[in-house]
């Protein structure tokens, strides 16, 4: 969860507007249906939302490698790490209206598996 926030938070700060201090508004609720909604909504340059499945998938950028600096692999590693948790990961965002990242995760974790290490 360290690396989730780390990558969510780091790229609300690298894509923030030029010439406006960056905001971040970080809230979480017990959903009826027993699982925990975070979202992390930014007021950064945002993105279309027609890019959001490229953006989650390793190596993918919107940006060129000279205007932000990164490997493309952020929010491919918060999409996984949710994943490996049972939940699910999902944004609202357009063009220099900032985003919304929005995480559902269960309240139970889901059981692993016998085989399955964390190592």
């Amino acid at each position: 969860m360290h690396q989730l926030f780390q990558n969510l938070i780091g790229n609300s700060l690298k894509f923030h507007k030029e010439g406006e201090p960056p905001l971040i508004q970080i809230s979480c609720l017990l959903t009826p249906k027993e699982n925990w909604e975070i979202k992390l909504r930014d007021n950064g340059i945002g993105f279309d939302i027609k890019y959001l499945n490229r953006i989650l998938r390793p190596f993918q950028r919107l940006h060129s490698r000279e205007k932000f600096k990164g490997s493309g692999m952020g929010l491919a590693i918060c999409q996984k790490i949710i994943l490996r948790h049972g939940g699910t990961l999902t944004a609202i965002s357009s063009h220099e209206q900032g985003s919304t990242f929005i995480i559902i995760l269960p309240d139970k974790q889901p059981a692993k598996e016998e085989s399955e290490s964390l190592y």
